[in-house]
C-alpha cells in the first residue's frame, strides 16, 4: 500500500519532509489516457528522488518554489511501496521554510544536472533515477550487439558502451536504432541520457520516448580515469532448470501502468494513482525465481525469469498454459515439466535477470 507523510529521502516524519524542489517539468499527457501530470526532482537529506503530480493546477506553485531555491516542508504526499517515487496529490501541502530551519544545503550539482549543460560523470551518483541529463565522455569500450526481448519494445538490439571523463567511468546502454552509433576512443556530447538506478549500480540508458543525440566533440585536456573493463554485465551459458524457488504475479494499473495494484474484494485499486478498476482487466506480470545447473560448471545459478521472458519460455517449450489465469502452483508444475530440457540462458549478472532464453 502507499504510505502517506513518508519519504525515503529527507527529514521525513508525521510532520512531513524537509526538501528542495528542482526541475519542474511541463504538463504532459499519459500515453495510455488523457490524464495530465507533471514531474519534478525532490532533494531530500540523503538522496534526490523523482516526484510525479497528477494535479496540474499545482504546477505554478511548485515552479515558483523551485525558482527561489528555498527549502520547503512537504506534507500529505504519498510513496508507493514498490518505488521510491513520490506522489504529489492535490492535498499535498508545501510550506516555505527559512534556510536556518533545514539541516542540509541546496544542491547546486543537482540543479546543474537539469540545466541541459554537460555534467561530470562522477555526479551521476548524486542524481535521481529517471533523470534526463547531458554528459561528455570518451567511448572507451564498445560491446557487441545482442538481441533481447523487452516488455515495451519486444525483440530489440542492445549494446553496452563504457564512457569516461577525468572523474569517473560509467556504463551507457544503447537501444534499438542507437546501436553502432559510436566509434571507439572518440569523445561525444550526449544529450538526453536517462539515469537508471538498480540495487547494485547506476548507469545511463538511451530514452524510449525522448530525443537522444551523441555528437562528436573535442577531446578532454586532462587525463581520463582508468578504464573499468568489468562494467559489462551480460553472461551466457547452457544448462537445465533444477527447480523453482518462487513464482509471483503482480497486476499493473490500466491508467498509470505501475505495478502497484492491490485487489480488495471485487475491485482492484492502484496504490500509485488511486484508480479503482476491474482486476481481470489489469495486465498481469510474472516473476519466477529459478535454480539453474550450468553444463560446464559445478556451481548452480539462481536466475530471475521476468514476465516477457516467461512468455517466450512458454512459447519455445510448447507449454499449454494461460499466463493471465494460471495459478502459481500450476505454473511451477509446468516449469518443472521442462527440467529435462536444455536451454541457452543470457542474463544480466548484476540482478541475475534473464534477458534471453532459447532451447539448446
Amino acid at each position: 500500500m502507499s504510505q502517506e507523510h513518508q519519504g525515503a529521502s529527507g527529514d521525513a516524519s508525521d510532520d512531513g519532509m524537509d526538501c528542495y524542489l528542482h526541475s519542474i517539468s511541463t504538463v504532459q499527457k499519459a500515453q495510455s489516457s488523457n490524464r495530465k501530470y507533471f514531474n519534478c526532482i525532490v532533494q531530500g537529506n540523503d538522496r534526490p528522488v523523482r516526484a510525479v503530480c497528477y494535479s496540474p493546477e499545482k504546477r505554478a506553485e511548485l515552479k515558483a518554489l523551485a525558482a527561489t531555491k528555498s527549502p520547503v516542508k512537504m506534507r500529505n504526499f504519498k510513496q508507493a511501496d514498490t518505488s521510491d517515487d513520490i506522489i504529489i496529490t492535490k492535498w499535498t501541502k508545501m510550506t516555505p521554510l527559512e534556510k536556518d530551519q533545514i539541516t542540509f544545503p541546496y544542491s547546486d550539482e543537482l540543479a546543474a544536472s537539469t540545466s541541459g549543460e554537460p555534467i561530470k560523470l562522477s555526479a551521476i551518483h548524486n542524481l535521481a533515477g529517471e533523470q534526463l541529463i547531458c554528459v561528455r565522455g570518451e567511448a572507451s569500450s564498445i560491446s557487441g550487439i545482442k538481441m533481447v526481448t523487452t516488455q515495451y519494445s519486444g525483440s530489440t538490439q542492445k549494446q553496452e558502451v563504457i564512457i569516461r571523463d577525468p572523474t569517473a567511468c560509467v556504463k551507457v546502454v544503447l537501444w534499438g536504432r542507437y546501436v553502432n552509433s559510436l566509434e571507439i576512443n572518440k569523445t561525444y556530447l550526449f544529450k538526453n541520457l536517462r539515469v537508471k538506478v538498480t540495487k547494485y549500480e547506476r548507469y545511463l540508458n538511451t530514452p524510449r520516448k525522448d530525443d537522444f543525440t551523441a555528437t562528436q566533440c573535442q577531446e578532454f585536456d586532462t587525463p581520463l580515469v582508468p578504464l573499468e573493463e568489468d562494467v559489462n554485465t551480460i553472461s551466457t551459458f547452457s544448462g537445465s532448470i533444477l527447480g523453482v524457488q518462487k513464482a509471483s504475479k503482480s497486476l499493473a494499473c490500466v491508467g498509470c501502468h505501475k505495478r502497484s495494484v492491490n485487489v480488495e474484494g471485487n475491485k482492484a485499486v492502484c496504490q500509485a494513482c488511486d484508480l479503482s478498476q476491474i482486476a481481470t482487466r489489469c495486465p498481469s506480470f510474472w516473476s519466477v525465481r529459478l535454480l539453474v545447473k550450468p553444463d560446464e560448471s559445478s556451481k548452480n545459478v539462481r536466475l530471475i525469469l521476468p514476465s516477457h521472458m516467461l512468455e517466450k519460455f512458454v512459447a519455445i517449450t510448447g507449454s499449454l498454459v494461460e499466463l493471465d489465469t494460471i495459478s502459481e502452483e500450476d505454473l511451477v508444475f509446468s516449469i518443472l515439466d521442462c527440467c529435462c530440457k536444455k536451454f541457452d540462458f543470457t542474463y544480466d549478472n548484476i540482478g541475475n535477470e534473464i534477458t534471453n532464453i532459447s532451447l539448446s
